[in-house]
């Protein structure tokens, strides 16, 4: 919406929205709309927001994501190229005039960008703007148009905060004074994100996916929580951080405890030999293909199920280990086409696995859920014997 304007009752009558379709105006407060030319807006779009800058209403900003796939910055590696959306800016300069397309942030991830995006105009100066995606990013525009970008969330050295960026809002008395919300909650910066200070003592907003305990003391628990990585108690007010990422499925060797597991999203896991603790995780696998893995042969979260030295991971297919996990050791044993992926696991002894799964019989006998059991033939590895009940 337009900033008032002093002796201008009507100053707030100009209204943007940013919708699935494109941008529309409306310049009787919503009365009617009107669709916005922006030059190169592509037809498939993730997400588009846009923004008056508060001390001039002529300057409009409109931020999106969408169209052809370019490489991302960030997560690329040589001969391992990663894809996202095509970021796009957009900026009017005179009430009712055309937008023209402006530079994006280098560095800028938009992978995510139908789950995490903001744009903002800083309240005191209509040419710096700021930018959420997965980072943030500070825009500074020069007299010549030219911009400097600059990663205000993610930073090589001084304090950054949590990725995956939601909200933004400013100090009404002092500008340089902004507030960020995301995935990990609500951080301040006092002066225009150069430094940064989490407020987020007493929130308790933390979402615990997974836990796995100790056998014999109840002070001690692994814990894996969405996007805020995963923590271990160990009996006081304070939670322990002890791997970052996502935290997802966890367990616990219960004749060996001090040898535990933690997962990210997706298959593969990582073990600690010595509870837990931080910098004591090795990755194990199971290194599956892509058609084993998430989004279609696994959940986000794929279950983990621990008794001694077997350990299983399931999705589309159970693998399964009999020492403990190390590397190169698992064995895949594919479900039943018709069960697709597994939910939820269970060794009850060190011969017997069991898997819930997403689909059922014809006969729906499990109320839309499925139940496969697969026996160890032996500890030598020698294959499974699947058996669907009755």
């Amino acid at each position: 919406m337009h900033p008032a304007v002093g002796g201008n009752p009507t100053s707030t009558r100009e209204v943007f929205a940013a919708c699935q379709d494109g941008v529309f105006r409306s310049t009787n407060g919503g009365t009617s709309w009107s669709a916005v030319a922006l030059p190169g807006l592509p037809g498939s779009r993730k997400r588009i927001e846009v923004c008056h800058a508060p001390s001039d209403g002529n300057v409009v900003y409109v931020w999106a994501a969408g169209g052809a796939n370019v490489i991302d910055p960030i997560n690329s590696s040589p001969g391992e190229p990663a894809f996202m959306p095509t970021p796009f800016l957009w900026r009017r300069n005179v009430f009712g005039g055309a937008f023209t397309a402006n530079t994006t942030p280098p560095d800028v991830q938009t992978g995510q960008a139908w789950y995490d995006w903001f744009a903002a105009v800083a309240p005191n100066n209509p040419n710096v703007l700021y930018l959420g995606a997965i980072n943030v990013h500070l825009g500074v525009r020069s007299t010549t148009g030219t911009w400097t970008w600059t990663n205000i969330g993610a930073k090589t050295s001084g304090d950054s905060i949590h990725p995956d960026q939601h909200a933004i809002a400013f100090s009404p008395t002092d500008p340089n004074v902004v507030y960020i919300g995301n995935d990990g909650g609500l951080y301040r910066s006092p002066d225009a994100g150069v430094r940064w200070q989490p407020l987020n003592k007493g929130l308790n907003i933390t979402e615990f996916e997974f836990l796995t305990g100790h056998p014999q003391f109840e002070t001690w628990l692994i814990g894996g929580t969405q996007d805020n990585g995963t923590v271990r108690y160990e009996g006081q007010e304070v939670w322990f951080h002890v791997q970052d990422g996502d935290g997802g499925d966890c367990g616990t060797n219960g004749t060996a405890p001090y040898t535990c597991y933690h997962t990210f999203f997706g298959m593969g896991m990582e073990r600690s030999n010595n509870g837990g603790g931080w910098n004591s995780w090795n990755w194990i696998g199971p290194n599956v293909p892509a058609s084993d893995n998430y989004p279609n042969g696994a959940l986000f979260y794929p279950p983990v199920e621990v008794n001694g030295r077997v350990v299983a991971q399931a999705g589309r297919t159970v693998y399964l280990s009999t020492d403990g996990g190390n590397v190169n050791t698992w064995t895949p044993v594919p479900l039943p086409a018709v069960a697709h992926r597994a939910t939820a696991l269970a060794i009850p002894t060190t011969s017997r696995v069991y898997a819930g799964t997403e689909r059922t019989h014809l006969s729906n006998r499990f109320g839309g859920r499925r139940v496969v059991e697969s026996r160890l033939a032996g500890a030598t590895g020698d294959g499974f014997r699947q058996r669907h009940p009755r």
